[in-house]
């Protein structure tokens, strides 16, 4: 299985049957931002003699998903700081994510919420 969390603002989470991965996102400035992957895995696993070889896996896996969204992500970047730039939603896409957020929040803490 597999499963995905957010909490905003700053932190994700993927989690598999064998591994969670906690993403936390830090802005340094406003054209940086630091991201910090832990990779959290069950005492058992550390006593397994190919444990070296294995995390190599996840780290070069990670390495590989995070770099995939990197261009996106710079081109993003680029693009919000630019004289031309308007703000507001990308894409009318992005209504039923932030209707999930929305959900989620209220699930947690109870109250409604007015966007």
């Amino acid at each position: 299985f597999a499963c995905t969390g957010l909490l905003a603002p700053n932190l994700q989470m993927f989690a598999r049957c064998d591994d969670v991965q906690p993403f936390v996102i830090w802005p340094l400035a406003p054209d940086k931002t630091r991201v910090i992957v832990y990779t959290l895995m069950p005492e058992k696993n550390f006593d397994d003699p190919e444990f070296d070889r294995k995390l190599k896996d996840y780290v070069d896996f990670m390495v590989q998903v995070v770099g995939e969204d990197e261009g996106m992500v710079r081109s993003l970047q680029n693009g919000v700081s630019s004289r031309s730039f308007e703000p507001g939603p990308m894409s009318y896409l992005e209504t039923s994510i932030h209707h999930l957020i929305k959900h989620n929040l209220e699930r947690t803490f109870g109250a409604r919420l007015d966007a």
